[in-house]
């Protein structure tokens, strides 16, 4: 049983209970307490400190409400009152009193029968470690051992310190390798590549044989039927990667055992350059709006899907461009036509488009987070934001 990974808005008391009826300890990444914190500057301490510990280890759940054996072992839940107060004053107090920030700390409140509610403190592990428990003047560094919780030495915050350095050398190293393959496969051939990669990526964390992580490639969720999406009702074929599913050879999704996810779609007239402008005389291709938005949407909510069964909750790095582009514009239908006919089509005049790699802390909302890198596109291009997407950053294909 382990809710790591699994979006805090979808766990329910149901899972919960489970926890106790299969009794299940605490360990490194789980801990258990069965009533708040109080609110005096000691309780604040231990809060911070249990926070900061686990952030500077290999992160983890913190449950709020729910009674432990002397063992460790979950034998109740008793759950707790006001749990979104109690929720938002442990965000609040962490963000203010522990430096540097823990990206991703979230609390949420899972209500029970009873009519209580368990807090589930989401901690992701951090590559802004070590982090300090400042309340006070207490300037304290925490790691979490197994069950317990003890102060740093020096060294081990040099240790911690390096290791981070070396995490982002090897995630850089393995992304610009990423870059020089995808580059020499697709030669001079016009592509749109998406990513989505797990800040630590030194570790196999997929297993091939795995049917449920199959399914999810055979099957992806929450696709629109004809929409622009990865390839669905493909048999996932085992590589020296991983696992990948391909249409011909126009669109390919591939699963890395380290947890990579990348999506290839070969930028052609049938599907993807609909239309062609002509400015003075000369025709340019034009990009379709529909596959620019709705590519990078679905492959984000397939990988959060396969995050979910996978239970990895460390923070992800996406990574969005377009390759051999140059003298491409825009799609008339991307853009507002007064602005389009007082301008005229604007054409990328460099060989490569690529949005800036960036951290997200969550998948929670795939629709969001992909808005964040298809707007730098219509950007890129002199335009304000993307289209297709409500005022809460939704995907509206209507």
């Amino acid at each position: 049983m382990n809710l790591q990974g699994k979006p805090l808005e979808e766990i329910s008391g149901a899972e919960l209970q489970a926890l106790i009826d299969n009794g299940v300890r605490e360990s490194q990444t789980l801990e258990y307490k069965r009533e708040v914190y109080g609110r005096g500057d000691e309780e604040i301490r231990e809060m911070l400190r249990d926070i900061s510990s686990i952030a500077n280890a290999f992160g983890g759940d913190l449950l709020i409400g729910v009674d432990e054996d002397k063992e460790g072992v979950a034998v109740a839940l008793p759950g707790v009152e006001n749990a979104e107060v109690e929720a938002q004053r442990i965000v609040s107090s962490s963000l203010s009193n522990i430096q540097e920030r823990i990206p991703g700390l979230m609390a949420w409140p899972v209500p029970l029968q009873s009519g209580s509610s368990v807090i589930v403190v989401r901690i992701p592990r951090s590559l802004r470690a070590p982090h300090l428990v400042t309340f006070k003047g207490l300037n304290q560094f925490w790691a979490r051992h197994d069950r317990q919780k003890i102060p740093m030495s020096i060294h081990e915050v040099r240790d911690v310190c390096l290791r981070v350095e070396e995490l982002m050398e090897r995630l850089e190293r393995f992304l610009e390798k990423r870059k020089r393959e995808i580059l020499e496969e697709i030669d001079a051939t016009p592509y749109y590549v998406i990513t989505v990669t797990p800040i630590f990526v030194g570790t196999e964390v997929v297993e091939i044989g795995d049917q449920k992580v199959r399914g999810l490639l055979s099957n992806p969720p929450d696709q629109r039927y004809g929409g622009w999406t990865v390839p669905t009702g493909c048999h996932p074929e085992p590589t020296l990667n991983g696992l990948k599913t391909e249409v011909r050879d126009r669109t390919t999704l591939e699963l890395f055992r380290n947890g990579h996810v990348e999506l290839r779609v070969k930028i052609d007239q049938d599907s993807f350059c609909r239309q062609q402008l002509e400015i003075e005389g000369r025709q340019y291709r034009a990009l379709y709006p529909y596959a620019l938005v709705e590519y990078p949407i679905s492959l984000l909510r397939l990988s959060k899907a396969i995050y979910a069964c996978l239970g990895l909750t460390d923070l992800k790095v996406i990574c969005l461009s377009l390759y051999n582009i140059n003298e491409f514009t825009l799609s008339r239908y991307a853009t507002n036509d007064l602005v389009e006919s007082y301008y005229g089509p604007r054409l990328w005049h460099k060989q490569h488009l690529e949005i800036p790699a960036k951290q997200v802390p969550s998948l929670d909302e795939p629709d969001k987070v992909a808005k964040e890198f298809v707007d730098r596109i219509w950007q890129a291009f002199g335009y304000e934001q993307a289209p297709l997407f409500d005022d809460q950053g939704n995907f509206q294909p209507g």
